[in-house]
């Protein structure tokens, strides 16, 4: 059933009888119903999957698993998401277990990638998947898997599947990220920007078949490279830096 809505509602798969074959997606979507099964059986709240390089190297890469963790619906219908970092980023599950519980929506966890000091934007392109909530930000999972794109596993990897490419909708965002001090504390870095959009072919600049997201944020580079203590960024539709600003209050965690 998996099989068939996936490719009922997003706009191309890009099956090339090698890395990308409908058996390789389904083993993807078997990946994502064995987590489901470990999620309830261990009543897990979110999670955290070391996918790079043992699983994207020997089987098939998490992007699919990550994806349909990540939305807040699938095949069976609307769901809660549950949060789902890649790389085993336990403290950026845990800042995106904040943002979803503080706002009710689905998270995002983007890498930086470069400053686009041309057009003054900052390039955010993940290593092969994200909620694809994001690429219109609709309710209807028709409205944001029309925009989705399926691509074979790039030649980087050695495992088989696919990859997820779609551009975030434009509009505003909060940015946040746990992180520790000197002496171990937690920390968090908290910043307001605004998604826009450019031509699909601006992703040719990065990885064509990853998604991507373009901000612009208030900040300059030098300095962001200061305070943000990840690559890695999550972010949640809206305005949230006062609810974040009260949970790292109750907390005791240095905003």
């Amino acid at each position: 059933k998996g099989f068939r809505w996936l490719g009922k509602n997003v706009k191309q798969i890009n099956y090339n009888g090698d890395k990308l074959t409908p058996e390789t997606l389904k083993y993807q979507l078997k990946c994502y119903l064995a987590t489901r099964r470990i999620i309830e059986e261990r009543q897990l709240d979110f999670i955290s999957i070391k996918c790079h390089y043992e699983l994207s190297e020997h089987y098939v890469t998490q992007c699919v698993n990550c994806v349909l963790c990540s939305d807040p619906y699938d095949w069976r219908g609307k769901k809660e998401p549950t949060v789902f970092a890649c790389e085993a980023d336990s403290d950026g599950a845990l800042t995106m277990q904040i943002l979803k519980l503080i706002s009710g929506l689905p998270t995002l966890f983007i890498d930086l990638r470069h400053y686009d000091e041309k057009e003054g934007v900052y390039v955010f392109c993940n290593c092969g998947a994200q909620s694809t909530w994001f690429a219109e930000r609709s309710e209807n999972h028709v409205d944001n898997l029309k925009k989705v794109t399926l691509y074979p596993v790039i030649p980087k990897y050695k495992a088989k599947g696919a990859h997820l490419q779609y551009q975030c909708k434009e509009g505003e965002i909060t940015f946040a990220r746990l992180g520790r001090d000197g002496k171990g504390q937690y920390e968090m870095a908290i910043l307001r920007g605004e998604f826009v959009e450019f031509p699909m072919e601006k992703l040719r600049e990065t990885c064509w078949e990853w998604p991507h997201a373009y901000a612009k944020i208030d900040i300059p580079p030098d300095k962001l490279i200061d305070v943000w203590p990840a690559n890695h960024f999550h972010a949640v539709s809206g305005n949230y830096i006062a609810e974040l600003m009260k949970i790292c209050e109750i907390l005791k965690i240095k905003p």
